[in-house]
């Protein structure tokens, strides 16, 4: 499948709002005529990550920067070729990553309060910026998932919605593995999805979202109910009223649930939507 619908949206977390803080997640979207990309990011946003929220814009654009320097992936490609591919575009997003950082640090060096705050910014000055990584990139016979960290990126089959990713056991209790400790590419969880695997419907969202349904009951099925939603209001609504509708839907998310950011990017194969979606 080549053709989709994208859209998302972030929304800055009822906590943050009280405390006055920025909005730590960051969402990518792009699309051309090789490609269609989306990114999701939560930076870690405790005192010692004092600058994630930055990080987290770093991450998704770094995405979106690695597909356009790499290879295009393709089902013809052998199965040793694209994983050999795939290394060198994780390796390239780690430094992509760690030099958008850098180059951020030289433009905005640390104040004394700074490293008043964090005594560990000799040892590691990236720490200030960590964030997870969340990303889907889907070529015309071949997709690639990527993750490291927390947060659920969700695929719709025959109006089932299930993870396409497993849980990464790294990430335990409310503690996430973290852009800043990521000194192996190979690390990067990744899952090729042939066209046959490739779902109609994908979505991407921070733990925000998850963590606002409890999940002893029937409750979190309401979470795995949402990229259906947003399929079926594509389907009779243009995008923009559809990205107005999960705007508020995320700000209801919020406040009654985790009171972190919440964000979500999702992406629609165009032959269910609505004829008026571009």
């Amino acid at each position: 499948m080549s053709n989709w619908v994208t859209l998302g949206c972030s929304v800055i977390g009822a906590s943050h709002v009280r405390r006055n803080k920025p909005n730590q997640d960051a969402l990518a979207i792009h699309s051309d005529d090789e490609v269609t990309v989306i990114a999701v990011s939560d930076g870690h946003g405790s005192e010692s990550y004092f600058r994630s929220d930055i990080g987290s814009r770093i991450a998704v654009d770094a995405i979106v920067r690695m597909t356009q320097k790499s290879v295009i992936l393709s089902s013809s490609m052998k199965r040793d070729l694209i994983e050999n591919n795939i290394r060198h575009m994780k390796s390239r997003y780690l430094m992509l990553w760690q030099d958008g950082v850098d180059k951020h640090i030289e433009e905005n060096p640390f104040n004394e309060e700074d490293k008043t705050q964090l005594a560990q910014l000799k040892k590691n000055p990236r720490r200030p910026y960590g964030c997870t990584i969340l990303a889907v990139i889907v070529y015309k016979d071949l997709g690639l998932i990527m993750q490291y960290g927390d947060g659920d990126i969700i695929g719709v089959v025959d109006d089932i919605s299930a993870d396409l990713m497993e849980e990464d056991s790294r990430n335990f209790a409310n503690a996430t593995l973290s852009m800043t400790s990521l000194t192996e590419a190979s690390l990067i969880k990744h899952r090729v999805l042939k066209s046959e695997e490739i779902p109609n419907v994908i979505m991407l969202a921070t733990d925000g979202v998850k963590n606002s349904y409890d999940d002893r009951g029937d409750a979190i099925k309401q979470f795995y109910k949402i990229p259906l939603q947003l399929r079926d209001m594509l389907i009779k609504d243009d995008k923009d009223e559809v990205e107005k509708t999960l705007e508020k839907a995320l700000n209801n998310i919020t406040t009654n649930g985790s009171c972190d950011d919440v964000t979500i990017g999702i992406m629609v194969g165009d032959m269910v939507c609505h004829e008026d979606v571009t």
